[in-house]
This record gives structure tokens, C-alpha cells and sequence, in this order.
């Protein structure tokens, strides 16, 4: 076991397997986090007799889905419509013995890396010869199976179990490591200590977050008469539904009610917040310090409902009162009264400063783009959309050196053209920093099936571990879906930059929010409604209308191939998008101009409405081929 304790950047798309996540109160969490993993396929990889995929970042691996299907031969052939993904189930099912992992690198050249403890050379080539993948695969040993990872993941998390702590993890098959990510390392390493609980050989412990502790920097006058039930160690991740109601105290116990219906939830709260009492008035404190709650007024919590569980109440600091009753509500972060997510504090790099929130900070909002960020002390914004690339469009962009409006654009500057996105270097300042998000606007048109998968956090937090910006090259690029766009994050940092500069980079991305409902905008809704559809007709093939509505007309595109066409079109009514999906199907050669006729033509219409839900609002036409038709 190796213990780690610089948290290193792990990109969304280096998440090679599902992360477990054992947090015994996130049960929804953990299942939208396997439902996403598994998704990371290599769409976006449709392979061209595998080139390098257009619009993949560099300086990631991608990984590829794990899949349902039998097993077969090494000489079998590989599908065409997804080679990668065949090749890994094969391996998996067939070479568990020697088979380390299968994942996907864009630089300095696109490879397919897969990964044996011996004879890799020997065991890949009955399975690839003659194929697509032949000139892509690289070999590379490996000290340990998949099946080895992941067994030491299995083991890691019962011994978690066992001893009530909290942890997520990841394998990480590029490394031959399982990855750990605790909260309170010392807290966790003395319950383990204490147990006798020795950790697989196999797996890191990556610390990501560390609590104050009982050495509080600021006075907090507490009130024993006010009973604050609090885990004794950090969920590793947050459930995401939303609490809003009025924090009020009930037979001594903070309950949010909302709408006046009472008794309301009973509050878990996180480590690091803090029941004060300042002269009578109650009021919740974050690690700041800072007054984030106060009794009798409103709030918004972050979080889920919870069931008082065995496992749960072993992670609390005491036991609940018993007039502390449910329903519970185990908060994941305090929101502002608009919705909008408070700013965690950052975890400062060794031998660096830890920038923080000041009354110098500044909110920055860009209502069009459904986003929210609060910019460091020194620092400017800019809001698009801006031309920087004959293929990227500017979304938002923020700078170190103070100037309103600023973009690095390949018009303006030299930049490396064989990255995608194109990384800007000769325009960033000395001893800058520059942070952007970029949308692609131009090139080749992206297949509809090539989209996703969907991005769901508000935050940046699977995108942007916190670390020192000024590492390696001093730029990082993620490629990430999201509301029916293909974006960039984009970070650059001069290596001359401060310490100060590289943590505000660090602050600046903790703090980014969207928002949690893009209320009136097409990409969201048509990504959103389109897999409402049934599979039947292909969902992910009709198209994402994520563009502006000129004068208020629709937007309409369509897709078609030799037996079907599928059309989108989006319009607005107030808030709401109105989504109509079009399915025509039709003969080999068989023109598609014209109406859709009558007895080969469906069509759907969804509404999404600005509190987030999409649904169905008609739908008629003739019945599709392999369904019923409709009532």
C-alpha cells in the first residue's frame, strides 16, 4: 500500500472504471455514478479505420464500457461500430489471467495501450491481426489483473465497511493501481491503526480533503441546549437534490420546513460546520468562519434523504437524541437562496498559500450561459460568444491580470495547431494564469450518436482535481458534454506564475457553478427529451438543436440514412422548449423530399419546462415499425 498525500489531477475522462463509492448515505449517488462510468464509451472514438478521433482532448486516456455481450474467439472479427469496446469484453472474458486493462492515449501520437502481466505481445495478436486495431495497439506490462484490481477493490471497501468509515474509489488501470480517496487521513488511518486493518498492497490512499480539526482558527460559542447531529468524517461525495425551506429549531433539534409543512427534514450536516451562538441568535458557521445559516431564515441545502442506518450512525460524532427524529436529511453543500451552490474551500498545495474568499472576491454571472464563479482577488472576466478558433468558440474566459473582456484567440496569437482544442501559448502574460471554457463551433459536424456522456455535476470537481497549474506543461485541457454541447475547460499557467496565482486558479474552478436547470435553452432540452424517445427508433441518432433562436423562429436540423430520417426542431414559449422529434422511415431509394406521408411518419412533442422537468406533451402518426401504436 502506498500512501499518497499530493492530491494529483485525475480528469473526468481518466475515471478507467467505475468509482466506488462507499459512503453508506449516498446509495443514489453510487448509482449514478456506475450508470455514468460505464458510459464513458469511446463515442466520440468512432473509429475511421482508427484515426484519432475527432474532438477528443489531448493528454488524457479515454476509457472504454464495459458491455453485456458473450464471449468469442480471438479470431472472431471485431464489430465496426466499436472494435475497442469488442476487444476489451474478449480479454476480459478470455485472458483474465494475464489481462491488466484496455484504455485509449491521444498523445504524443492515438494508441490503444493494452495491458498484460506476461506474454502480451504473444496473447494480443490472434486477437487483432488482420483488424482495424492493428497498427494502434501498443502492449505494456502490468504487475497485477484487472481482475487482481479489482478484487483489491472489493476487499478495501469491506475492511472500509467494517471499520464505518467513509472512501470512493477508482481503478485506475493506466497506473495498475486502485485509488482510495478519503477526507480525514487522520482520522482514517487511526481507526485502521486501531482495528488492526491492513489495506490491499494494490491501493493508494489519496487524501482530498483535510478537516480543521478542534484547533479553530476563529471563536465559535457553542449551544448545548441545541442538539447538531454531524458526521465525524466527510462524505467523499454529495447526493444532489435540493432542500429549500426555512432552518427552525424543534424540541432542540434544526429542521428545515418547506412550504410550512412541517415537521420537515432534520439536518446531518457535514464536517467543518459550526453551531454558534452570537448573543441569542443561532447561526451556522462554515471553515471560514464565515456566518452561511442562520435560524429563522431561509435556506437551501444541498444533499438527499436518508434512512437511519446502522452504518449511518456509526459515522456520526454522537448519537441522535431521541427527539431527534426523521425524515433526515444528510446535506451535501449550503446554497444560496437563488440556488446557487456555496464555494468549498480549495485544498492548498504544499509550500502554497491557499487562496480564499475575500471582500476584494467578486461574483462573476453569465445568465446566458447558465453559470456562476466568484473571481479571485485581481482577477477579470469575460462572457461570450467569441470567435477564438475557426473551430472553437469562447463560452466565458477569466484572467490573473486584471483585463475586462480579454480572450487568447488563434487570431491574435501563436498557438500549437496540433492540439484540440488548440492550446494558446504566446499570449498568456508572464507570470499569468488564464482559465477558459470553450465550445466547438465549427469543422466536420459531429454525429448525433457521437454525443455525451452527459456531464451532470454543477461543479467542475470530476473535471479539476485541485493541484499546482504550473506542473508539467502548465496546460490542461478536458473535454466534457454537457446541456447538448461539446465543451473544453481550458487552464493555462505561466510557469513564472506565483504560488498565490496558482492557488487562485484552484479557488476560481472550486467556486465555478452551473446551474442546476438551464431553463429556455435548446441543447439542454433536446438532449434531454430525446432520450425520453423509444429505443426503437434510436434515440441517440436524432439530432441536438443547441442553437440560438434568431427572431424567435424555430430551429430545425434533420439526419437520415438509407431506411429512416430523423428530425429535431426547438422553439421557445416563454421559459419553456417546445421539442419535436420527427421519425420517418422509407424505402431503399426512395426520395425524402416532401412531407412525411401519413402512413410511414411519428412524431413527438415534449415541453421543458424551466423547474427542470421535460415531458411529454403529444405525439401522433402512424405506428413505428417494432412498437405499438400510440393511444
Amino acid at each position: 500500500m502506498h500512501n499518497v498525500d499530493v492530491i494529483e489531477p485525475t480528469p473526468q475522462a481518466r475515471l478507467l472504471y467505475p468509482k466506488r463509492r462507499e459512503d453508506p448515505m449516498s446509495l443514489p449517488i453510487r448509482l449514478t455514478a456506475l450508470r455514468y462510468v460505464w458510459r464513458l464509451v469511446a463515442i466520440g472514438l468512432l473509429l475511421a479505420g482508427c484515426s484519432d478521433p475527432a474532438g477528443a482532448p489531448l493528454g488524457t486516456s479515454t476509457p472504454v464500457t464495459q458491455g453485456t455481450e458473450g464471449s468469442a474467439e480471438p479470431g472472431d472479427a471485431l464489430p465496426e461500430d466499436d472494435p475497442i469496446g469488442a476487444l476489451q469484453r474478449k480479454l476480459e472474458s478470455q485472458e483474465a489471467g494475464t489481462f491488466a486493462g484496455l484504455w485509449i492515449e491521444h498523445e504524443p501520437e492515438y494508441r490503444v495501450v493494452v495491458a498484460f502481466t506476461h506474454d502480451g505481445e504473444e496473447t494480443i495478436r490472434p486477437y487483432v491481426e488482420n483488424t482495424s486495431l492493428a497498427g494502434v495497439i501498443e502492449v505494456r506490462p502490468a504487475e497485477a489483473t484487472l481482475a487482481e484490481l479489482m478484487q483489491a477493490q472489493q476487499e478495501a471497501h469491506d475492511l472500509i465497511r467494517e471499520a464505518g468509515l467513509i472512501a470512493s474509489s477508482a481503478i485506475m488501470v493506466d497506473k495498475n493501481r486502485v485509488e482510495l480517496y478519503v477526507t480525514d487521513r487522520a482520522l482514517f488511518d487511526a481507526t485502521l491503526a486501531a482495528a488492526a486493518i491492513q489495506l490491499p498492497a494494490l491501493v493508494d490512499i489519496i487524501t482530498t480533503y483535510t478537516p480543521l480539526g478542534d484547533d479553530l482558527p476563529f471563536d465559535v460559542t457553542p449551544d448545548p441546549t441545541v442538539h447538531f447531529p454531524q458526521l465525524r468524517m466527510r462524505s467523499s461525495d454529495f447526493m444532489e437534490a435540493l432542500l429549500r425551506g426555512r432552518l427552525v429549531l424543534q424540541n432542540g433539534c434544526l429542521r428545515v420546513v418547506a412550504g410550512g409543512l412541517e415537521p420537515g427534514h432534520l439536518v446531518i450536516w457535514q464536517t467543518d460546520y459550526f453551531l454558534n451562538n452570537n448573543a441569542g441568535a443561532l447561526e451556522i458557521l462554515d471553515r471560514d468562519g464565515q456566518v452561511v445559516a442562520r435560524v429563522g431564515q431561509e435556506i437551501a441545502l444541498g444533499g438527499g434523504e436518508v434512512p437511519l442506518t446502522a452504518e449511518l450512525e456509526r459515522n456520526l460524532r454522537k448519537p441522535l437524541a431521541g427527539e431527534c427524529q426523521g425524515p433526515y436529511w444528510l446535506m451535501g453543500e449550503i446554497a444560496s437562496a437563488s440556488g446557487t451552490e456555496a464555494t468549498p474551500t480549495p485544498e492548498a498545495m504544499p509550500g502554497q498559500e491557499l487562496a480564499t474568499r475575500s471582500a476584494s472576491d467578486s461574483l462573476f454571472r453569465s445568465a446566458q450561459h447558465h453559470l456562476e464563479l466568484t473571481l479571485p482577488p485581481g482577477w477579470s472576466g469575460a462572457e461570450g460568444p467569441e470567435i477564438v478558433s475557426r473551430v472553437y468558440g469562447g463560452v466565458v474566459a477569466f484572467n490573473s491580470w486584471g483585463q475586462d473582456g480579454a480572450w487568447i484567440s488563434e487570431f491574435r496569437a501563436e498557438y500549437d495547431s496540433s492540439s484540440d482544442p488548440p492550446h494558446f501559448l504566446k499570449e498568456v502574460p508572464d507570470a499569468a494564469a488564464y482559465v477558459a471554457l470553450l465550445g466547438r463551433r465549427g469543422g466536420p459536424a459531429p454525429v448525433p450518436w457521437g454525443y455525451g456522456p452527459e456531464y451532470e455535476r454543477s461543479d467542475p470537481a470530476d473535471l479539476w482535481k485541485p493541484h499546482d497549474c504550473r506542473a508539467a506543461s502548465g496546460r490542461t485541457s478536458v473535454q466534457f458534454f454537457k446541456w447538448g454541447r461539446q465543451l473544453y475547460l481550458e487552464v493555462q499557467c505561466d510557469p513564472g506564475a506565483s504560488e498565490a496565482t496558482a492557488a487562485a486558479v484552484n479557488a476560481l474552478l472550486a467556486s465555478w457553478r452551473f446551474d442546476r436547470v438551464p431553463a429556455g435553452d435548446p441543447g439542454w432540452a433536446s438532449s434531454t427529451a430525446r432520450t425520453l424517445l423509444p429505443s426503437a427508433v434510436g434515440p441517440d441518432r436524432f439530432p441536438i438543436v443547441a442553437g440560438t433562436h434568431e427572431g424567435g423562429e424555430p430551429n430545425r436540423s434533420m439526419v437520415g440514412d438509407l431506411t429512416a430520417s430523423r428530425t429535431t426542431e426547438t422553439r421557445l414559449d416563454g421559459d419553456t422548449v417546445v421539442v419535436t422529434f420527427e421519425y420517418r422511415w422509407y424505402g431503399q431509394g426512395e426520395s425524402i423530399a416532401g412531407d412525411c406521408p401519413a402512413d410511414r411518419c411519428h412524431w413527438w412533442r415534449f415541453e421543458a419546462h424551466s423547474d427542470g422537468t421535460v415531458e411529454l406533451a403529444a405525439e401522433g402518426g402512424a405506428a413505428v415499425p417494432g412498437t405499438a401504436a400510440p393511444e
